[in-house]
């Protein structure tokens, strides 16, 4: 079962996944990558195939979703495969729409 801790402490990203999706199989070496130019942002990997979704507050309808979440429990969500730039794009997105500086 998947608990997270709230507030998150630090912005962070969640990588939900099936394995054996093949949008999923396709993002993956792109957030791969963009986790090796941004080690200051944790990035959790959640495969939905070997661990049950616990919290019915997150509306997870899609794989892969990706989850921004900053401290105070703010959080914005993207379903679809994203590329590193996208990936900027959705957390600089994320930050205008929270308000966060």
């Amino acid at each position: 079962m998947m608990f997270l801790p709230r507030p998150a402490p630090v912005p962070r990203i969640m990588f939900i996944f099936a394995e054996g999706c093949g949008a999923c199989e396709d993002a993956k070496p792109h957030l791969t990558r963009w986790m090796k130019r941004h080690p200051e942002i944790p990035v959790i990997w959640f495969d939905v195939m070997k661990e049950q979704w616990t919290d019915p507050s997150w509306q997870i309808n899609a794989t892969p979703t990706y989850v921004v979440q900053f401290p105070g429990y703010q959080r914005m969500m993207w379903e679809g495969a994203l590329k590193e730039k996208q990936i900027d794009q959705l957390l600089q997105t994320a930050k205008n729409r929270l308000g966060i500086r």
